[in-house]
């Protein structure tokens, strides 16, 4: 019996004990956090750098859009907003002491190379993990051990920095009230060229290409070539299209020309849509090229074109 006493005794003790520590280590998990400020006042920042080994996005702002540097294609807004919101939740649990050749190697092959740019400042950091794979951040020449509330360890890991994975893969047309003006024209075919407007989300008005006549229009084609446009798709392989081929776009037959003008916007988007087939007989019969302000070029496939390649005289009654 009094064997059976000294044994509850000693899971007691052994309870409190443990209790104790977690006490403890959460304390002291909690003293030692605390955020360091990495992130410059959101609305000031101009440019956001990210490298990781080979790989290098570029991310710059200008007239409150995101767009990536070197195909100036418009950034996913929320992919950042994202991004950012990590770094702001970066907390500090302790900084690394003594020998930190292993953390410095581990950074210098893996890590995520940040750089904010804004007009008065640069602020360069980088992420990364430490060989038992807890998180890492170097600033200012010094090691710390972090962590990030409510985002999962992983996500600076599998961070993606290919350029389709932080840009649209659309016109970034989200509603038909989005846009303002669009004029179809058909090369060498101006008597099927037409002008839209669209007044508000339920006044449209359809006119010929030189806006001088209004015209009346079957309001079943008119929907469905204005919801066409915000569905449009754009594939995810232009960074390997050729120069070659930016060459050959230039002179070849295009099959349409689209412009638009966006609500709010003074400056219009130019696209010209040609058959991939017409500059490469090889090519698959249903892709297409996207030559977007005479500038960049996007592939697409052409069945999500079919109802915006109207002509006038399908769209009027």
């Amino acid at each position: 019996m009094r064997r059976r006493i000294y044994l509850y005794l000693a899971l007691l003790l052994l309870s409190l004990v443990a209790v104790g520590l977690w006490f403890y280590n959460s304390r002291s998990w909690s003293d030692a956090a605390q955020h360091v400020n990495l992130l410059p006042p959101r609305d000031q920042l101009l440019e956001l750098n990210l490298v990781r080994g080979q790989d290098t996005l570029n991310l710059v702002r200008e007239d409150g859009r995101w767009r990536e540097k070197r195909t100036q294609r418009q950034a996913t807004e929320n992919s950042i907003q994202t991004l950012l919101d990590y770094f702001q939740r970066i907390e500090v649990r302790f900084p690394i002491s003594g020998d930190v050749t292993d953390v410095v190697r581990n950074l210098r092959d893996s890590g995520l190379q940040v750089t904010l740019r804004t007009p008065e400042t640069t602020q360069n950091f980088i992420l990364g993990s430490n060989t038992a794979g807890e998180l890492v951040l170097a600033y200012n020449n010094n090691y710390y051990l972090v962590r990030t509330a409510g985002f999962a360890r992983s996500t600076i890991y599998d961070l993606a920095l290919s350029v389709d994975a932080w840009t649209e893969r659309s016109l970034t047309i989200r509603r038909p009230s989005d846009l303002q003006t669009i004029w179809l024209m058909w090369p060498n075919d101006a008597r099927n060229s037409f002008c839209v407007q669209v007044r508000d989300s339920l006044h449209v008005a359809l006119l010929d290409l030189e806006q001088c006549h209004e015209l009346v229009y079957d309001t079943v084609r008119m929907s469905a070539f204005l919801y066409a446009l915000t569905t449009l798709e754009l594939d995810g392989n232009a960074d390997t299209i050729r120069r070659a081929t930016q060459t050959l776009l230039r002179g070849a037959a295009y099959l349409v020309s689209l412009r638009l003008l966006l609500r709010g916007e003074k400056d219009t988007l130019a696209y010209k849509l040609f058959r991939a087939q017409s500059v490469y007989s090889s090519a698959k019969r249903e892709l297409g090229y996207l030559l977007v302000n005479d500038t960049a070029v996007r592939t697409t496939p052409l069945v999500s074109w079919d109802a915006v390649l109207t002509t006038l005289g399908e769209i009027k009654k």
